[in-house]
């Protein structure tokens, strides 16, 4: 079989995957910011708006990491990272994981936007902290 067309290995596949995901999020944020300091913001009288994405982004970081990170299973130290990938146990819960990180991101993200308030700016910073530390390693056990 051609080494080309073999398939990508799990665990290299969630590495991929979870970058996409932690560029992504950094390259709306800068975006973002270019965008406000170039225009200002849409709505600059209403900080009501800005809090409240902060709120529902804290919220959703807050459920990522105090709900959901304790249902990811250790990895077996006689387990390859291949192997546990595999597993739907694993991996779906990493994904949701990392959804409603990127999700808590993109929703302070935009109160920023609309109000140039810094709160929401702290938020997304904080989403995109969480998601690098939530990376697949930290999650199988392998970094600290």
């Amino acid at each position: 079989m051609d080494p080309a067309a073999q398939p990508v290995a799990a665990a290299r596949g969630v590495r991929i995957l979870h970058a996409a995901l932690a560029i992504g999020l950094s390259v709306v944020a800068g975006t973002f910011v270019f965008v406000l300091r170039s225009l200002g913001p849409s709505l600059p009288n209403t900080p009501l708006i800005g809090y409240a994405t902060a709120g529902l982004g804290l919220a959703n970081l807050a459920v990522a990491a105090g709900f959901f990170r304790p249902r990811i299973p250790p990895r077996p130290m006689d387990q390859l990272p291949d192997e546990y990938w595999v597993t739907t146990e694993a991996r779906a819960a990493a994904i949701v994981i990392w959804a409603m990180i990127e999700g808590a991101g993109l929703i302070s993200l935009v109160g920023y936007l609309l109000t140039g308030n810094v709160v929401p700016a702290a938020v997304a910073a904080l989403a995109i902290v969480t998601l690098i530390v939530l990376r697949p390693s930290r999650l199988e056990g392998d970094a600290i």
